[in-house]
Parts: C-alpha cells; structure tokens; sequence
C-alpha cells in the first residue's frame, strides 16, 4: 500500500506489527496494519483489498460468494421483436 507523505504524517506510527495489532483488536471497527514505505514503521487502515486478516480476525471472518452465478454456457438467443419496433 502507497502512503503519501501527508497522511503518514497525520497517522500513529507504530513500531512493531504487534503493537498496532493490539490497538486494532479494540477499535470498533476492523483495522489492519501495514508497514508504510516512507517511515518503515507500521499505520493503521480500515482498507482490507489485498490485505492478509490479522489473527484475531482470521477465525471470525466468512467467505463470501460472488451475488451473481457465473454461467459458462452460451446465451440463448433473444426473442424477435414486436412488429411495430420493426420498421426495417
């Protein structure tokens, strides 16, 4: 994850992972740490795209399942169109 220099600054620098993993486990709302690239220390985030879970959210997270079927088989042809649509 890119940090820019601004918000590195506004954020709590911690020095080790267990150290921001203690203070997420008492937010109320799920944060995740990361080492950021410019002060090689460890931030918070609420993000999780492409983030491991932390351990103790491991166990209490479900899998989800795409809200769609994928379906991998032809589409069936469409139904003609009604004649006044037709004007060819």
């Amino acid at each position: 994850m890119r940090t820019r220099l601004g918000i590195c600054r506004r954020k709590q620098p911690f020095a080790s992972e267990e150290a921001a993993l203690r203070i997420a486990a008492q937010a109320p709302f799920p944060l995740r740490p990361y080492r950021c690239e410019l002060c090689r220390q460890f931030h918070l985030t609420s993000r999780t795209k492409g983030l491991r879970l932390p351990r103790f959210e491991a166990g209490t997270q479900e899998v989800r399942k795409p809200p769609y079927n994928v379906v991998k088989t032809a589409p069936k042809s469409l139904p003609p169109l009604p004649a006044s649509l037709n004007a060819s």
